[in-house]
């Protein structure tokens, strides 16, 4: 199972309405709560299952004006490792995908309203050590990976696919 959603609320903390927080938490954590409890019990019954969970590498870093997006992405990291601890005995493994920017219709909608969209990109390709953005098909790579037996020995695991942000240059 691969619960893959998400939205972002910008703004600092100070700044988010109440409504904007609640929507931000109820997409990327209540989400992977309501489809979970939906389908684990199958695999419960099963004694078998991979559960991804999107996570995002900001969760470990943090983000300017990204309040709402970094508590529910960690919110969905430690909620990973609950559920690993919970559903091992069921050989069910639970891994979290930690992206950084990856360059999808979302983040190209998002660059677009800057008002230097090539600016903008550099900015962030500046922040990855590999000075790139990640394409879709990376994060499918790694989902795969989690998906597939080759990983039967990772269990609530943070899975970093993020050009190197997080440890990527400080300046």
């Amino acid at each position: 199972m691969f619960n893959n959603a998400g939205i972002s609320g910008i703004g600092p903390l100070h700044d988010i309405e109440l409504n904007t927080w609640k929507k931000v938490l109820d997409v990327n954590v209540t989400g992977v709560f309501l489809v979970s409890k939906a389908i684990v019990p199958l695999m419960m019954k099963n004694k078998a299952g991979s559960i991804i969970n999107m996570s995002s590498c900001i969760a470990e870093i943090g983000l300017v004006n990204r309040a709402s997006y970094a508590a529910s992405k960690g919110a969905v990291l430690s909620l990973t490792k609950s559920m690993q601890v919970d559903y091992a005995p069921y050989n069910i493994r639970v891994n979290a995908l930690m992206p950084g920017t990856i360059y999808t219709p979302f983040v190209e909608d998002y660059l677009s309203k800057d008002p230097n969209p090539e600016s903008a990109i550099a900015k962030i390709k500046e922040r990855q050590l590999s000075g790139d953005l990640g394409k879709p098909i990376d994060v499918a790579y790694a989902a795969l990976y989690l998906a597939s037996d080759e990983s039967k020995f990772m269990m609530g695991s943070p899975f970093m696919i993020d050009g190197g942000v997080v440890n990527g240059k400080s300046s």
